[in-house]
């Protein structure tokens, strides 16, 4: 090719070189865009693979964690239960060796409670109701 003689030759002859390489720049992007494209494609779907996964631990953390609470639940309710039979059992076996028509309390002593001692056992109830409900609850409802 001949060298350019006039000044606006060699503007042209610049601008089309500046446009050829933008040109290859711009390829260039578009094959990078669609690369990156595929890999947020696949990040995506890992993520999601993930999510299942940590959805599915917990939801097996829960039902795990339900019986093993309900399990202690229940023995500890059966363990209170057998204490309380055999208190009846021993305060009927006293009352056939005394004689006695009436069974006695088993807190004959304190029967008579002051007020603060009501309001405390109240609020020591309403606290322990408070927190195996929202034991339950949380471990009822996954979510």
């Amino acid at each position: 090719m001949n060298m350019p003689t006039k000044s606006t030759e060699v503007a042209f002859e610049q601008l089309t070189g500046d446009m050829d390489e933008l040109l290859q720049r711009i390829e260039l992007f578009s094959v990078r865009m669609e690369e990156t494209g595929e890999k947020l494609a696949f990040l995506t779907a890992r993520l999601q693979e993930a999510g299942s996964r940590y959805g599915q631990a917990v939801s097996e953390f829960t039902e795990e964690a339900k019986t093993e609470l309900s399990d202690y639940l229940e023995n500890r309710t059966k363990a209170l239960a057998s204490k309380q039979a055999a208190l009846v059992h021993e305060m009927v076996l006293e009352n056939m060796k005394t004689g006695s028509d009436t069974m006695p309390l088993p807190c004959s002593g304190s029967v008579r409670k002051t007020r603060a001692e009501r309001i405390a056992a109240h609020a020591a109830t309403a606290l322990c109701t408070s927190i195996l409900t929202s034991l339950l609850t949380h471990f009822a409802c996954p979510f």
